[in-house]
């Protein structure tokens, strides 16, 4: 039995072409692609224990925690990630990614 991988209408691909991720963004959220620079921004979430329950890491204690571990995520050659952000206040509110393993897609987000 295979997996199947549906993607949006080719107006709307996640993907340019080479593989790079793109900014998406809705009536209430931008994703951009994620950079190890939002560090800052997400470090407020990735310290948060709520949020890191059940994730893969315990809570981060600081910046430079947080910024290598957003740099592991984007030198993945098959994952891809963004930080999402709050279009209205311009807030980073969490990271989406997409896990380009072998066998089924995953999807991680905090």
């Amino acid at each position: 039995m295979s997996a199947a991988v549906c993607f949006p209408p080719e107006s709307n691909r996640i993907l340019e072409a080479g593989g790079k991720v793109q900014e998406i963004t809705a009536d209430r959220l931008i994703l951009r692609p994620l950079s190890a620079a939002d560090a800052e921004a997400l470090h407020p979430i990735y310290r948060d224990p709520r949020a890191m329950e059940h994730w893969h890491t315990r809570p981060h204690t600081s910046v430079a925690e947080t910024r290598a571990a957003l740099a592991a995520d984007v030198q993945s050659p098959d994952a891809h990630a963004w930080a999402a952000w709050d279009r209205r206040t311009q807030q980073a509110i969490g990271v989406v990614n997409y896990l380009g393993n072998p066998g089924p897609p995953g999807l991680g987000y905090i």
